[in-house]
């Protein structure tokens, strides 16, 4: 979405980052917990690529938001059809429908005693 709009404040670290372990436990390095973290995966199914892409755009956060910012600009429909391009070239299902395989992180971190 960087092309469509404008760049998060210096502080803000790639959403992505998340999803990294090493990045959560630099994060929570300075406090007295500790941290856990296990990986997962799940598959997005969606009945096509456009569907996949419109229910993220209703339920994802970032994506509603862009979605809200870019319509009033009239440029929603440009970042919709290179989302829904990047979609097909990610879908695994090969029968019409949508499938992609999604890697997600579950860090937990408590408090020592």
């Amino acid at each position: 979405m960087g092309p469509y709009l404008p760049p998060p404040p210096d502080y803000a670290s790639p959403p992505a980052n998340w999803g990294r372990s090493e990045h959560v436990e630099r994060l929570f390095a300075e406090y007295s917990v500790d941290v856990t973290s296990e990986r997962f995966a799940l598959d997005f199914e969606a009945d096509s690529s456009e569907a996949f892409v419109d229910t993220l755009a209703d339920y994802y956060g970032p994506l509603l938001q862009a979605r809200n910012k870019l319509t009033a600009a009239g440029r929603w429909d440009a970042l919709r059809d290179e989302l829904i391009a990047l979609s097909n070239q990610m879908n695994a299902a090969g029968d019409g429908h949508f499938r992609a395989p999604s890697a997600y992180l579950v860090t937990l971190a408590r408090k020592r005693q």
